[in-house]
């Protein structure tokens, strides 16, 4: 009978001693562990939306740190791959064998996924027999994050909400340069659409379409004046751009505005430069370059009138009583500028309570048809207090408004 219970005695304590109750050591219980260790979140490129032959992947490794076991490798179904993505088979190690596995996740996410994040789990287990071993790696997951355009307008490009003043008869090209700082491939715009919001459309070219550059990856759209004249003085022309990336939705659209005003009491010189000319194009008489001429030396109209000094500063000229006697106090010789530089006309005034245009034409020695002509905004029934009034003493402007 003792024989017997020693017999069973020692049946428990070899079987014990085989599942490594009695001495851990006997039993290896580590778990497989992933190997590099899985980073928190990934970031996914645009790129792999845009490029037919570019794809986002990321290789997984597990690892029996013991290196007896097999491993296994495995995705949770929940939440599962992104939708588009695949895994590849599980391969073992060339030295290690299947203690050391990998598997490569592929995916290429949709257009619609920009700027959005998709969850993969994975878990490494392994075969040991060994029932007190922990067998499984902890879950562990990975946020992939696809990135958003980021439309940006480089620096020197045309600032939005500043008006950009051009005068009549002149020329001016004013751009927003803008790429898509997400992705390096080019182009990076795919469609520009135009919002004009104009009273003077016929007088710029606004572009459609991105002119893009290869080699920066950058796209310049562009407002350029054609036929600027005296009638759209005070007008504005504003024009809207919505830009949309490539692989973008028309939600990821980012708008960019410009204002082009026509400046007041201001002309482009012509082609030989002589205020002569200038003043016989726009119908000032003979003695018309003289009062230009005053307007940008700063010589002293002799006249009648109340002028804003601000105003007067950033004409180049300015008027006092004398009389209602219309005279050059002070001339110095100007009789040509730079070509196509824009040179002032006269002074501004601002209108007081109570004036009429019959009234200023008067004090100022010209005439409401010449106030009309170089003012295309003014009403020729009345003005408002503080309505800015270019006035150029001392001439009569001859021909059609």
């Amino acid at each position: 009978m003792l024989l017997g219970m020693d017999r069973l005695y020692l049946t428990v304590i070899f079987c014990l001693l085989c599942h490594g109750v009695l001495f851990s050591a006997a039993c290896p219980s580590s778990p497989p562990a992933f190997q590099p260790s899985l980073p928190a979140t990934m970031s996914v490129s645009r790129s792999t939306i845009l490029a037919d032959n570019d794809a986002f992947s990321m290789t997984v490794t597990a690892v029996d740190p013991d290196g007896t076991d097999a491993v296994t490798l495995s995705v949770l179904e929940d939440p599962g791959l992104p939708v588009g993505a695949s895994i590849s088979a599980q391969q073992c190690d060339a030295q290690l064998g299947c203690a050391k596995v990998s598997r490569t996740l592929t995916w290429r996410p949709r257009p619609d996924e920009a700027g959005q994040e998709r969850k993969v789990c994975f878990v490494a287990e392994d075969n040991s027999n060994c029932f007190q071993a922990v067998r499984a790696s902890p879950i562990t997951c990975v946020v992939l994050q696809v990135q958003a355009p980021q439309v940006t307008f480089e620096q020197g490009t045309a600032e939005q909400g500043v008006t950009h003043w051009v005068s009549p008869g002149c020329s001016k090209r004013s751009c927003v340069i803008v790429s898509d700082a997400s992705m390096s491939a080019n182009p990076p715009i795919a469609a520009v659409t135009t919002h004009p919001e104009s009273r003077v459309r016929d007088a710029v070219v606004v572009d459609t379409e991105c002119s893009r550059d290869s080699n920066s990856g950058q796209c310049a759209v562009c407002m350029s004046t054609r036929s600027i004249g005296l009638e759209h003085v005070g007008s504005h022309i504003n024009v809207c751009w919505d830009f949309t990336p490539q692989g973008a939705t028309s939600q990821d659209s980012t708008r960019r505005c410009l204002s082009m005003g026509v400046r007041r009491c201001s002309h482009c010189a012509p082609e030989d430069g002589s205020l002569n000319t200038l003043a016989t194009r726009l119908g000032l008489g003979e003695q018309g370059w003289k009062a230009i001429a005053a307007a940008n030396l700063g010589a002293r109209l002799h006249t009648t009138g109340r002028c804003n000094q601000t105003d007067l500063s950033s004409a180049g000229g300015s008027a006092v009583r004398d009389n209602g006697v219309c005279s050059l106090a002070r001339m110095e010789t100007l009789d040509t500028v730079n070509n196509n530089s824009p040179v002032a006309l006269g002074p501004i005034f601002e209108a007081e309570e109570g004036d009429t245009l019959a009234g200023m034409a008067s004090k100022f020695h010209t005439t409401v048809h010449s106030l009309l002509a170089f003012n295309a905004d003014i009403d020729n029934t009345a003005l408002h207090a503080g309505q800015p009034v270019c006035v150029i003493p001392c001439s009569t402007k001859h021909g059609n408004r």
